[in-house]
């Protein structure tokens, strides 16, 4: 079986330029409003495809990092 994730060590997500537009480090799952709102610098950002990186920490102490794209649509 997989271990439970424990933490999110940081999370990033880019537009399509690779600008940083969102950044969160060391916080536990399952809190909305620790995630994007889908702004940056206070404004709301366009309907596009955009990439994160996460990196996770398991209960067992092991780390991953996963990756990918979304698409936000308002």
């Amino acid at each position: 079986p997989t271990p439970s994730i424990q933490e999110i060590i940081s999370y990033r997500i880019f537009d399509r330029w690779g600008t940083l537009v969102f950044e969160n480090t060391d916080f536990e799952l399952n809190a909305p409003e620790l995630g994007w709102d889908g702004t940056f610098n206070g404004r709301h950002m366009p309907q596009a495809v955009y990439t994160y990186r996460a990196v996770i920490r398991f209960g067992d102490g092991s780390k991953k990092v996963i990756k990918g794209d979304f698409s936000l649509f308002r």
